[in-house]
């Protein structure tokens, strides 16, 4: 009898064609799935209205609440704005209750999608010596710790990829209760700069993989958070950022216009549009350059490499927080009340909305400036945004015929990845349960479902059944003369361990085909179908879910934590 991995259709007897045989239909469950929310960016090109997020603070750095929109001044290009709505926001007061959800119930959707800030700390450890991450990690988990939990926050790790360790709607105890110390560990960095040791071009790699990293994680964490609505204070906690193929201290080498620079303004546009301000903290904590070292006779060396080299670093941390309506902190002792001024800051905000004079779009970059009618005041907004036209240009030139073709990046491979940002494009939840009696590896092995790699295939294992409830409107499905909708689905799960090694693994590939009548009616009840995979005893595991619409190449992912998984009730 196959245990493993069984797939049942339970709406509407549709029939399908999967990888195992189809038990007999029952009828669908009523639970209605949640509709879907249209993502929209900030700047929203069919109505050409731009979205302002301001964060004002007096002379002693404390947030300015009940102020009016008769108190600001706006101009776009040096032309004055009328300000055609203005809210303000306020820090959440009571814990944000995510939509109720049955006991070992997920759902890879956002619970909650109230307008509101959201912390998001990101740490850097490909620009981050490992010393500097020792001291950020205990002041970011002294902050979590003293944390109220009562707004969203979500932890993020970059390593030689983008990791989420903690999201909005998980568990706010997590927070508090170590789990998060055990997945925020230091780790080497083998791209920072050793210091003279290395040769030009290892340097150039070096850094050149660090653009890479950051540029990809910044575009990705824009994407990901833009869902989300409100606005995100981007925590990031870095030492360093590349400084293009001349890295190193020498002066007269110095790229000062290096390709990260270079790619700044875009970074910024993308993450303005979803509503991102970025906040660079120092996670070396204060630093005293070795110019100023009591022991050194004369005056400071102000021309050395390395002091130039953090100029610059202070410069572009500056520059790039601005342009996102964001603050740069270094040379603190405080990284803790540094993150803590963000959240402070950063929850209480005004939202202001106009329509711009100049109706010509054509891809330029637009200089806002904001004032207020108020002395002492400062104001952290983004400076500009790129007027982008709702048609692209067409390419100023055709493809090369001889080029090699370019394989595109996989997406559903990304997306099944250990502590990959999940998307949610296609929307489904999962009631999860689990066969309290252990399966011993003799019955396992025989088990033609069963896809145990390396070391689990010698362990005994539980089984865990997967009830999807999945939202078919989404789907991209083709229509038969016949007046059928037809489709194909993937359905995945994977068990991973807590060093990421992928222990277990089950795929389904399902050709849809539904009649009117039962297209009609998935517009109102999900489609529900269950999986079962076994799970190793020994070790902590997490289980990655997938749900892939093959013709559209819509994903939808979730990740849960085997622990978080409660036995039944007796």
């Amino acid at each position: 009898m196959r245990r493993t991995f069984a797939l049942f259709f339970l709406a509407l007897g549709i029939p399908c064609v999967a990888q195992q045989p189809a038990a007999p239909s029952v009828p669908a469950s009523a639970a209605q799935v949640p509709p879907l929310r249209k993502r929209e960016p900030d700047l929203r090109v069919s109505a050409r209205l731009v979205y302002l997020d301001v964060v004002v603070t007096d002379h002693s750095g404390q947030p300015v609440p009940d102020l009016k929109v008769s108190d600001f001044k706006l101009t776009e290009d040096r032309a004055n704005q009328r300000i055609t709505s203005f809210t303000e926001h306020v820090p959440a007061t009571a814990k944000l209750a995510p939509n109720p959800l049955p006991p070992n119930t997920f759902m890879n959707t956002p619970a909650d999608l109230q307008d509101t800030s959201r912390t998001v700390l990101l740490f850097d450890t490909v620009n981050t010596p490992i010393t500097a991450q020792m001291y950020a990690r205990t002041q970011i988990l002294k902050y979590l710790d003293a944390r109220p939990a009562n707004a969203p926050i979500a932890v993020f790790l970059l390593d030689t990829q983008l990791h989420l360790l903690h999201g909005f709607n998980d568990d706010p105890s997590d927070l508090q209760s170590g789990k998060l110390g055990k997945k925020l560990q230091p780790r080497q960095s083998m791209f920072l700069n050793s210091g003279g040791g290395s040769m030009p071009g290892e340097r150039q790699v070096r850094a050149q993989f660090r653009e890479d990293a950051l540029r990809n994680s910044f575009r990705s964490l824009a994407t990901y958070l833009s869902a989300f609505p409100g606005r995100k204070n981007l925590i990031w906690l870095t030492s360093d950022v590349p400084v293009g193929q001349n890295y190193g201290f020498d002066p007269a080498n110095f790229d000062l216009f290096n390709t990260f620079t270079a790619d700044m303004n875009g970074l910024a546009n993308d993450l303005n549009l979803g509503r991102v301000a970025i906040y660079p903290i120092d996670a070396r904590g204060l630093t005293v350059d070795s110019g100023f070292d009591a022991s050194h006779s004369g005056p400071p060396a102000l021309n050395s490499g390395r002091q130039t080299f953090q100029l610059q670093r202070n410069m572009l941390l500056d520059d790039f927080a601005r342009r996102t309506g964001g603050k740069a902190f270094y040379n603190t002792n405080g990284i803790s009340q540094a993150i803590d001024e963000v959240e402070t800051n950063g929850g209480r905000y005004y939202t202001l909305t106009y329509a711009p004079t100049n109706p010509n779009w054509r891809g330029e970059m637009r200089r806002i400036d904001l004032q207020v009618d108020k002395p002492g005041y400062s104001l952290n907004y983004r400076r500009n945004y790129l007027a982008r036209t709702s048609n692209p240009p067409p390419p100023s030139s055709k493809p090369d015929p001889k080029a090699p073709p370019v394989a595109p990046p996989d997406a559903l491979h990304s997306a099944m990845a250990l502590g990959a940002i999940a998307p949610f494009d296609i929307r489904f939840r999962v009631q999860t349960s689990l066969d309290p009696k252990p399966v011993d590896r003799k019955t396992l092995a025989a088990d033609p479902g069963t896809h145990l790699k390396g070391k689990w295939q010698k362990e005994s294992a539980r089984i865990y059944t997967l009830h999807y409830e999945i939202d078919t409107r989404n789907l991209q499905l083709a229509v038969t003369p016949d007046g059928h909708r037809t489709g194909s689905l993937q359905v995945l799960a994977t068990i991973y361990d807590d060093l990421g090694q992928l222990a277990n693994s089950a795929v389904a590939n399902l050709n849809l085909n539904f009649t009117s009548a039962e297209y009609e009616r998935l517009q109102k009840v999900p489609l529900s179908l269950d999986q079962k995979i076994a799970v190793p005893i020994k070790s902590n595991f997490f289980l990655r879910l997938g749900v892939h619409d093959v013709p559209s190449d819509r994903i939808g992912a979730l990740q849960v934590s085997v622990d978080a998984i409660g036995s039944p009730a007796p």
